[in-house]
C-alpha cells in the first residue's frame, strides 16, 4: 500500500514537523465565523456587503498565517504531499447530533432611554424579523453582562432592508449602561425537539446544500461529502441529508482545498 506521504531518498523524521507549524489564532476564526453569520442573517443590505468583505479579508489572513507556512514547512522536509495535510489545530470539527434545537435570529443595537428604563433596540433583517412577535424570549448582550429580556415591539416597515426590535430587559442592566451603549441580541423563534444539527459552517446557510469535510474512522483523514441544511439558528443549523449523527465534521473556511476530495489531518 502506498502511503499518503511518499519521500525521496532515506527516511526523514518528521515527528517535530508540528512544531514549526504556526499556532492557530482562535480569535481569528471566531471572528470571522460570527461574521459570516452575520452576513447570513443580513444578506441582502447594505451592512451584509461590509460583513462579506471583513470576511474575504479574515479568510486570506487564515490562510496566509496558517495554510501556506504549514505547506512550505511540509515542503521543506522532503514531503511530496498527495492528499494535501492539513494542520488540525487550524481547524473546526464539530459532531452530528441530534436533541433539541433552539432556533434564534441575532441583531445588533444600541441601547435606549433613560437610566432606569433602557430598551434594546436591535436591528434584524427584514426576512428574519417577519418570524419575530412580542413577547418572544430574548437575550441582550451588553459586553458586561447577559440579561434575559423580552420582545416589546416590532418596527412596522424595514429600513434599508432591517427592522427594529425592541428588547425589553427582565432584570437589571449592568453598572454603566447607558443610552447609546452598543449590544448584541438575539431572540427565541422556536424550540424544536429530535433535531439532527451541527454547528453553523462557515460557508452555507440555511435551505442550502454546499460541501464538507467529514473525517474518516481514525481521524487521520477527511473526504469532501454534499450536505443539505434545513433550518438554521444562531450557532447551529439542521442536516437533512448527507451526515449522520456521530460524523465529525470540519466546519471550517476549506476554500484553500477547493480542489481537493479528501485531505490529512495532522
Amino acid at each position: 500500500m502506498v502511503s499518503a506521504v511518499e519521500q525521496g531518498g532515506p527516511a526523514r523524521d518528521c515527528s517535530d514537523l508540528d512544531k514549526l507549524i504556526p499556532e492557530p489564532d482562535v480569535q481569528l476564526h471566531t471572528e470571522t465565523v460570527n461574521l459570516r453569520q452575520f452576513y447570513d442573517s443580513a444578506r441582502g443590505t447594505p451592512l451584509a456587503m461590509v460583513a462579506l468583505q471583513e470576511v474575504n479579508m479574515k479568510s486570506r489572513l487564515i490562510a496566509t498565517r496558517f495554510i501556506v507556512p504549514t505547506l512550505l514547512v511540509l515542503h521543506v522536509a522532503g514531503a511530496q504531499i498527495r492528499e494535501p495535510v492539513v494542520a488540525r489545530s487550524s481547524v473546526w470539527i464539530d459532531t452530528v447530533k441530534r436533541g433539541d434545537m433552539v432556533r434564534e435570529v441575532r441583531g445588533l443595537g444600541q441601547l435606549r432611554g433613560t437610566t432606569g428604563s433602557l430598551t434594546a433596540v436591535l436591528k434584524i433583517a427584514a426576512a428574519q424579523a417577519a418570524e419575530i412577535k412580542v413577547g418572544q424570549a430574548a437575550q441582550i448582550d451588553t459586553g458586561r453582562a447577559l440579561v434575559a429580556g423580552t420582545v416589546a415591539g416590532v418596527g412596522p416597515a424595514p429600513i434599508d432592508g432591517m427592522v427594529d426590535v425592541e428588547i425589553k430587559p427582565s432584570s437589571a442592566l449592568p453598572d454603566g449602561a447607558i443610552d447609546g451603549t452598543a449590544v448584541d441580541g438575539t431572540v427565541v423563534i422556536e424550540r424544536r425537539q429530535n433535531i439532527l444539527q451541527v454547528g453553523r459552517p462557515v460557508a452555507g446557510g440555511a435551505g442550502s446544500t454546499v460541501e464538507l469535510f467529514r473525517l474518516e474512522p481514525g481521524g487521520d483523514y477527511a473526504v469532501r461529502v454534499p450536505v443539505s441544511f434545513g433550518r438554521s439558528s444562531v450557532k447551529v443549523i439542521e442536516i437533512r441529508e448527507g451526515l449522520r449523527e456521530g460524523d465529525k465534521v470540519i466546519l471550517s473556511d476549506m476554500s484553500a482545498w477547493k480542489t481537493s476530495t479528501r485531505i490529512r489531518l495532522q
